[in-house]
């Protein structure tokens, strides 16, 4: 999954993305996924998420998070960094309107990819509205992207350097749990090339993982 802009410092290395495939690439895991449908070129990542919802036909939305406040999956996923009452994956699914823009084939899998595993102290209560279970158990992960027809992957590459220490890793495995049970896959996937993707499952989710 290609990363679009090269990026060096810590913060910058830090992003997520809501990508929607269409199901002849969803099993294919060692090649690079079609930002821009159809277009050989590398996708944009911005700290600002409308950029995207201003662009008809594009199949992905990709953040950078908020400096010291705010992780990036958190800018998809909650009301408050839209205007209005809708998230910005309720948004990009109307804009979807369910299906790719690549030969208009059909929707076949969701990928929500963040760098690092979610952030214990933020991710999962409500400070400074960065609570994601509650969206993932809404529109369009509840009703829309769904079993048998749309499959969701959540995907990460590292633990959080805060979540770091092995006295944390056993609440990453519960939190993964809670992503699962929202209906989603769970994978482990290297951030550059040559892409290597491992299935996570109870009751390791891939946290020991180097």
């Amino acid at each position: 999954m290609a990363a679009g802009h090269q990026v060096t410092d810590y913060g910058r290395q830090h992003f997520a993305f809501l990508v929607a495939i269409p199901a002849s690439q969803c099993r294919k895991t060692n090649r690079r996924v079609d930002f821009y449908p159809g277009i050989p070129i590398r996708p944009f990542i911005t700290n600002d998420v409308n950029l995207f919802l201003n662009s008809p036909g594009i199949n992905y939305l990709a953040v950078f998070p908020k400096s010291g406040s705010r992780c990036p999956e958190s800018k998809l996923l909650n009301h408050a960094q839209i205007n209005g009452n809708r998230t910005a994956a309720q948004l990009f699914q109307t804009l979807l309107n369910n299906t790719t823009q690549h030969n208009n084939q059909p929707v076949g899998c969701i990928i929500l990819y963040t760098t690092f595993s979610l952030c214990l102290d933020h991710c999962f209560n409500n400070t400074g509205n960065c609570e994601i279970i509650s969206a993932l158990q809404s529109s369009p992960f509840r009703d829309i992207w769904t079993e048998p027809d749309i499959h969701k992957y959540f995907v990460f590459s590292k633990i959080f350097a805060h979540d770091a220490d092995q006295s944390r890793h056993q609440e990453i495995r519960e939190k993964l749990a809670a992503v699962e049970n929202t209906g989603f896959h769970i994978r482990r996937c290297d951030v550059e090339y040559p892409f290597r993707c491992r299935e996570c499952s109870a009751p390791e989710y891939c946290i020991e993982q180097t």
